[in-house]
């Protein structure tokens, strides 16, 4: 089975070049009053452009719903209004719908549903329990999924987008009360219709225990099992896939109990409840780990690691990497994570008192910066077998933990194909299933709209669409001498359709 790999990064020095085309591009400066721009993806059947109306209508706020086809032509418009004091808070998408929920602090909420091929609009409307707090989206069929606590107790909430019913699924682990109970995450399974739900068991004030809880497409739990029992490793991420009927494996990122950081990966295979066999692999033991960094950088790692191995001791690296869903082939199972840390910036502030006035300054948080991501190969046995890492570094930094990398199925199933950007350039590296390099190349630069355009300053994406096409988007301060577009300065909302 072969995946083409892609995501916004930073990779210089390849030789090969390949073709690259604009063939369509959009610009908005100030789009009839509108303020942001997110894109909603769905395959060739286009994309949604999504804004919200700057000014408040009758006490609502409107929300527009732009659909273009595949070419960037506008089929039609549709608006949403939504109360004031009502904030989209979820989001999900898969090939044909996209769903939103709008809430506010009264937990009143609106869940609207798109469908990408005609822009009917669905929409539902209801007030979660008391002392409800929502988040983590996913949808399967009908219902829409939350990791919910309420009361301080956790739950999987969902949602009948069609009817607006609800549900609360309380999750419990035998012998453990709910309050020592907190849900980390939860995944669906669409094939087997279940969903997977990694559970922390608080032990005592330092250590814990992860456990799995199974539940069926209505919620009712079927199976809960220890993954950490008698561990000294904490699992900081997990994903799961089902191998057979009574057959799960499970790979990821570990730590130490208290550590939110990962300094290691690991694989495990579950059968009839019990732990078949588990294996942890620190980052210092992964072959290409760290050929994101500099040399010096390097060598500078290596020999703290020499100096500990002479004391007996493990040197250990700490990092926070948001993980993918298992990857499948002839081989065995790939774990795909991107590494990223948080950044901060210096924020000033004034305040009055007496008539005088004094600035300050605080620390705010200032998004996540990518690094670098890493594809790990395992045998069936759980085995590692190679890892390959790459760097990926972007302008943008976005607020909230995000997957860069997408993964597309493709028929081929002896490669395995990387496609990303640097900054305005799109790169892509092919692996055999044994991580041998079959081919590098790198794009000429991606055009602007025109030819003496320079980009000053740009926060943008750049997504894999459908068949051989791209779709960047974002926003780009740009300067023209020529003042073509009528402007010698512009900032604009941009997107392009890229062919590759």
């Amino acid at each position: 089975m072969r995946y083409i790999l892609l995501c916004v990064t930073l990779l210089l020095g390849f030789n090969q070049y390949a073709q690259v085309e604009t063939i369509k591009r959009l610009e908005f400066e100030e789009k009839d009053g509108y303020s942001g721009g997110r894109i909603l993806e769905f395959g060739s059947n286009g994309f949604v452009l999504l804004s919200k109306k700057n000014e408040r209508v009758n006490n609502q706020y409107e929300w527009k719903y732009d659909l273009y086809n595949s070419d960037l032509e506008l089929k039609e418009s549709k608006k949403v209004y939504v109360p004031k004091g009502f904030y989209l808070t979820e989001s999900f998408e898969n090939e044909q719908y996209s769903f939103s929920l709008y809430k506010n602090k009264k937990g009143l909420f609106h869940l609207i549903t798109l469908d990408s091929k005609d822009l009917e609009v669905e929409q539902v409307k209801g007030i979660l329990p008391k002392k409800a707090y929502i988040r983590d989206m996913a949808v399967l069929g009908d219902n829409a999924y939350f990791n919910a606590t309420v009361k301080g107790l956790p739950y999987i909430a969902y949602i009948n987008w069609k009817t607006g019913e609800q549900h609360l699924a309380p999750i419990q682990v035998k012998n453990f009360s709910s309050k020592s109970t907190s849900i980390n995450n939860f995944q669906l399974l669409e094939e087997e219709r279940e969903i997977l739900v990694y559970v922390s068991i608080k032990l005592t004030k330092k250590t814990k225990d992860l456990y799995v809880v199974r539940l069926d497409a209505e919620g009712e739990q079927t199976m809960d099992f220890n993954l950490t029992k008698s561990m000294e490793q904490n699992i900081v991420s997990i994903t799961g896939s089902k191998t057979d009927e009574e057959e799960y494996v499970f790979t990821g990122t570990y730590g130490i109990k208290t550590s939110t950081s990962s300094e290691g990966i690991f694989f495990c295979t579950v059968r009839d409840n019990e732990i078949d066999q588990i294996n942890f692999y620190l980052y210092t033991e992964l072959e290409d780990f760290l050929d994101y960094l500099p040399a010096k950088k390097i060598a500078k790692i290596e020999k703290k690691k020499s100096k500990a191995e002479k004391r007996g001791k493990e040197y250990k690296l700490n990092y926070l990497i948001a993980t993918h869903k298992i990857i499948k082939n002839e081989e065995g199972y790939m774990l795909l994570g991107e590494a990223y840390y948080p950044t901060y910036r210096q924020e000033a502030y004034t305040t009055t008192v007496n008539g005088q006035t004094t600035t300050s300054y605080r620390t705010v948080f200032d998004g996540f910066q990518y690094t670098h991501a890493f594809l790990a190969s395992f045998s069936f046995e759980g085995e590692l077998q190679w890892d390959r890492t790459f760097k990926m570094w972007q302008t943008y930094k976005p607020y909230y933990v995000k997957k860069f990398i997408s993964v597309a199925e493709q028929e081929d199933e002896d490669l395995i194909k990387l496609v990303y950007t640097s900054y305005n350039r799109i790169v892509s590296k092919t692996f055999d299933l044994e991580g041998n390099v079959e081919e590098e190349m790198e794009s000429e630069p991606i055009q602007t709209k025109y030819g003496d355009d320079e980009v000053k300053r740009s926060f943008s994406n750049m997504d894999y669409w459908y068949d051989n096409y791209f779709i960047a988007y974002g926003m780009q301060r740009i300067k023209n001498k020529s003042k073509k577009g009528g402007k010698r300065k512009r900032t604009i909302f941009f997107i392009s359709k890229i062919q590759y």
